[in-house]
């Protein structure tokens, strides 16, 4: 699962700054671009995404029964009506800093210890799918999911698929995705977040 990450523009993440000003021309004095988020971004918020036309603007999750899908399963994406046309058409990438996942205290406490997950230095895209919906102004999307790799396995047993740079032109064009999602980077650095004050 992936249900909180993190979008930069320090100057060690300039290529997301780049992606962020192409998206500011793009949607100048739109509703759209005031409501645009960077920094810690959740469910519903409205935030740079790059698809087949560039960098614009999209809403995070899709209209579901009751709460809105803000994530979809790598493995199944293609049998389930929700995500299948999407796959096929309507591919994207999100661009961040990194993400977050909440490990559960070993005790078997209620508290639970976020953790940043990230590749230093370098760019992370993770691999989306996207559709129009009725009484949306923007398109909407979700992140699709993998089982973790094995060095973050302990935190939490999903993580997003990243796809590396190589890959990002075809995911957004080519005809296999799955052959790509096979190719998801899967080593993170991650670290504790300690609680805000």
């Amino acid at each position: 699962m992936c249900g909180r990450y993190y979008i930069g523009t320090e100057e060690d993440a300039a290529w997301l700054r780049e992606i962020v000003d192409k998206v500011e021309q793009r949607h100048r004095g739109s509703e759209a671009l005031a409501r645009m988020r960077l920094g810690e971004i959740f469910p519903n918020q409205v935030v740079p995404i790059i698809d087949r036309s560039g960098p614009r603007l999209m809403k995070w999750g899709y209209a579901g029964y009751g709460n809105r899908v803000i994530n979809a399963r790598s493995e199944t994406a293609f049998e389930k009506p929700m995500f299948r046309r999407s796959m096929l058409e309507r591919r994207c990438l999100i661009p961040a800093s990194g993400y977050y996942e909440w490990k559960r205290n070993q005790s078997g406490g209620k508290t639970k210890q976020k953790f940043a997950l990230y590749r230093p230095g370098r760019p992370m895209h993770m691999a989306g799918l996207w559709r129009e919906e009725q009484g949306e102004a923007l398109p909407v999307f979700v992140i699709l999911t993998r089982e973790a790799g094995p060095d973050i396995a302990d935190i939490h047993d999903r993580m997003p698929v990243i796809l590396p740079e190589q890959a990002l032109e075809e995911w957004l064009e080519g005809p296999d995705p799955g052959l790509l999602m096979a190719q998801a980077l899967q080593d993170m650095a991650y670290q504790p977040v300690e609680p805000a004050r």
